[in-house]
This record gives C-alpha cells, sequence and structure tokens, in this order.
C-alpha cells in the first residue's frame, strides 16, 4: 500500500476538524492529574505533570503529521486494514513524572479509581526498549464529547524522564540508521538507570521507615510529657480545668502540625505566667507535634532558663531531665546524654529512688542513640539491683532493658530483648507512653532480626 492512500494533507485536514475536542480533552486530563499532583496524595508521588506542547516549548500539542501518517500506515501494512487516523493513541500526549520509579504505580491506581467511577477509560502497556522505560496509557475520557479521543499518557521516573530529554529524538525514533554498537551502549545504560532507580527507591524505603520511626518516636515522647508531668503538675496548679482543656488542646488540635500555632503559644504564655519550666514542657509538646523544627529552639530556651535558676536539687533533676527529653525530641541525642547525665548528678543529693530513675533516663538514652554499651548495661545493672532483680524493675525501665538488648546485642540477646518489651506492654497496656515506646522497640526487635536472617 503507497503513501498515495493517505497524506500528511489528510492528517492535517483531521486535525482541524477534530482539534479542539483533542485540546479540551488534553486540559481535562492534564487539570485531573495536576489536581493529584497538588493533592496531599500526589504531592510526595509526582515531581511534574507536562504536556507535549509545554515540552516543545510552546509548539504544537499535536504529534507531527507525518509521524501520525507513518503510524496509519504501518497499521495497515501489519494487515489493519480499518486503522485509521483517529485510532491513533498518541495523536496528544502528556507525561507524568514521579520520583521514583515505583511511584508509577500510584499514578496508574489514581487513574483505576477515575475508571471505576466511569470517568474514564484506558489501556495500559510498559515500554521498554533502548534506553527507554515507561508505562504507557492510553486513556479516553467518558465525556461523549470526546468519544474518539485518546490522550497517551506516559507515566516515568525522574531519571528516565531525563535521559528521554537527553536521548529521545536520537535513538528512540532516529532520523537514520543506528550502528548495532550504538544499541548496545543504550541497553546498558538502560540497565544502569533501572539499576539507580531501584537503589534510589531502596533509599526512599528506608528514609520512609526512619521518618516514620521517627514520628513515633517523638509521639511516645509527648506522650510520656504529658502523662508524667501531667500527674504532679495537676496537684499543684491553682486551675486544674484550664490544665486539662490546655493540654487537650496541645495534643489534638491538628491545626498545630503544620498551620499558625501563635494562639497556643499566647495560651502557654498565659497560663503560666514567669513558670519557665511548664512554658518550657508546653512549648515541648506542641513543638514535639510539628511538622517543622520552627518551635525547637524557642521551647529549648525557656527550659535552659529554667535549669539556670533552680532553687533545690529536685528543681534541677526536673529541669535537666526535661532538657534532655526535649532535646531527645528535637533529634539532639548527644546533647540529651548529656543533659542526662547531668540530672544523674544532681539527683546524688536525692534519695535512692531518683537516682534509679536518673540512671534509667541515661541508660534508655545511650541505647535509643546505639553508643555507650558498657555504660548502658551497667547503669541498668545498678537499677536493677535496687528494685530487688530484674523481675521487680517498673514498665519503663523494663522496656529500657529490653532495648538494650535488641541495640547492642546479637540474635538471641535481640529476641530476648523484645520479649523484655513484650513483657513491660503486657505490665499494664493501658499506659499509652509506656505502650508507644514498647511497641516501637518490638518492631525494631523484629526489623533487625529480619535483617539477620537475609
Amino acid at each position: 500500500m503507497d503513501d498515495g492512500e493517505l497524506t500528511t494533507t489528510d492528517v492535517a485536514s483531521f486535525l482541524n476538524d477534530n482539534g479542539w475536542r483533542y485540546l479540551e480533552a488534553l486540559a481535562l486530563l492534564r487539570g485531573l492529574l495536576q489536581d493529584y499532583a497538588d493533592s496531599d496524595e500526589g504531592k510526595g508521588v509526582v515531581y511534574s505533570v507536562y504536556s507535549r506542547g509545554h515540552k516543545q516549548r510552546g509548539k504544537s500539542e499535536f504529534k507531527d503529521a507525518w509521524q501520525i501518517k507513518e503510524k496509519v500506515l504501518a497499521k495497515r501494512e501489519d494487515g489493519d486494514d480499518r486503522f485509521g487516523i483517529q485510532d491513533v493513541s498518541d495523536i496528544i500526549g502528556i507525561t507524568v513524572v514521579c520520583n521514583y520509579r515505583a511511584q508509577t504505580s500510584d499514578v496508574e491506581k489514581f487513574l483505576r479509581a477515575h475508571e471505576a467511577r466511569g470517568t474514564l477509560t484506558f489501556e495500559a502497556r510498559t515500554k521498554n526498549e533502548k534506553g527507554y522505560v515507561a508505562r504507557h496509557l492510553d486513556v479516553e475520557l467518558a465525556d461523549p464529547r470526546y468519544a474518539g479521543v485518546r490522550c497517551e499518557v506516559q507515566i516515568k521516573s525522574v531519571l528516565h524522564d531525563a535521559w528521554t530529554t537527553w536521548a529521545h529524538d536520537l535513538t528512540y525514533k532516529p532520523q537514520g540508521s543506528l550502528p548495532d554498537a550504538i544499541h548496545v551502549v543504550m541497553r546498558y545504560a538502560s540497565k544502569q538507570l533501572t539499576d539507580i532507580d531501584r537503589l534510589t527507591n531502596s533509599f526512599k524505603k528506608e528514609i520512609t521507615e526512619l521518618w516514620k520511626r521517627e514520628r513515633q518516636r517523638r509521639h511516645a515522647c509527648s506522650l510520656s510529657l504529658v502523662q508524667d508531668v501531667s500527674d504532679s503538675l495537676l496537684a499543684t496548679v491553682e486551675r486544674p480545668d484550664e490544665y486539662r482543656t490546655l493540654v487537650h488542646d496541645l495534643m489534638r488540635n491538628p491545626v498545630y502540625r503544620a498551620g499558625d500555632c501563635a494562639d497556643a503559644i499566647e495560651s502557654i504564655r498565659a497560663f503560666s505566667g514567669s513558670y519557665d519550666g511548664v512554658t518550657g514542657w508546653a512549648l515541648t509538646v506542641l513543638a514535639a507535634r510539628r511538622e517543622r523544627d520552627d518551635l525547637d529552639q524557642l521551647a529549648l530556651d525557656y527550659i535552659n532558663r529554667w535549669v539556670m535558676a533552680p532553687t533545690t536539687a529536685e528543681s534541677k533533676v526536673w529541669s535537666l531531665s526535661l532538657k534532655a527529653t526535649a532535646l531527645y525530641i528535637f533529634n539532639d541525642l548527644p546533647a540529651a546524654i548529656d543533659a542526662s547525665e547531668s540530672a544523674l548528678r544532681s539527683a546524688q543529693a536525692l534519695d535512692d529512688e531518683s537516682v534509679a530513675g536518673c540512671k534509667a533516663n541515661v541508660a534508655a538514652l545511650l541505647a535509643e542513640f546505639g553508643r555507650g554499651e558498657k555504660r548502658a548495661r551497667q547503669l541498668m545493672e545498678e537499677v536493677a539491683r535496687f528494685r530487688g532483680g530484674e523481675g521487680k524493675l517498673l514498665q519503663h525501665e523494663l522496656d529500657t532493658l529490653g532495648l538494650i538488648k535488641i541495640v547492642f546485642g546479637k540474635k538471641r540477646e535481640i529476641e530476648a530483648g523484645k520479649r523484655l518489651c513484650q513483657k513491660a506492654l503486657e505490665r499494664d497496656p493501658t499506659n499509652k507512653s509506656a505502650k508507644a515506646y514498647c511497641e516501637l522497640h518490638i518492631v525494631l526487635a523484629d526489623e533487625k532480626l529480619d535483617s539477620r536472617s537475609r
């Protein structure tokens, strides 16, 4: 079948008559994908969304007429005599670039959800040739105004999009034949990109898990601050109802995670007055809930004022212990350990119970930091002797002992540490703070055991 049966003029005429439908469909579909990219669900998935015209800096959104003609003729030569211009699936196109290759399935899942709602249909395939790797979807909107209008949506990673930008016109659709050596290099480069994609996805998974653990750790600390301090404060404050309202607001108000918290800060200052300890404590609770670290230093400033102006040894221990907890929440573990050691030294002027509590705090921070194994073990041995044996350790002390075994031990000791954390959890599953810590440490044990079994 010769080219005379279909010309570029025929294609141009088709686009002149139907182009408006293609452009409207393109705008609707691109808007849908951009809305997803801007949403909470998609903003961590999608790096960018662009169309052919956007990529070519304002040129036509349509595939070149000669390319459309060649595609139609090729299909007809393959035996599909009824294949027409309207059957070409990439007359218009959109590219969705994901941060990581594994996230391409998230975009496809989003479109599947719209397909289930009846707003569009699509067929999907993976394209992997000559260094180019992407997921291609032939999408058609359900609106009858755009019946027969197809848009090719390419979903790819940042790495493969960069590769396409550099090499697409040279290798994917060359203007002439290329030597075999070039194709060998392209296949090798493609494998390298795929390996890097997998590696970056592995990094992402590890980092995401670390962030998740960090959020859980901050939450556990917040619960500990509220639980441990509330019991003592509630008995001394002059306005207990106002105090309960303040604590509830600090822990539950969703605005404080990322939004404006000026009102909360004013409420804290109004309640605590000139008492820097309560202000520092409340600001630490608030800062622990923030997605940013914008309140960390403010909380530490108030705590440091309290540290510098104690009137009793008990006040000194309290202020330094709060400072250690705040620094732990703010992920400055070396400084947290220093503050906790200072609290332990100050506790020597108090009773043995205070000393034991401070020893357990130092041991817990050393284990969380993964350093100072010998001292952490020694401190918990001393606490256990003071209590009268391992079985008489307090709930959080038993969990700390388990954590030390998990962090510093080998397989059998990790398993023993996990059992101790489970036993600590069983002591009082209603204790929210202890429960959060125990569950965090049990998961850590499982991860370490899993990594050793690979």
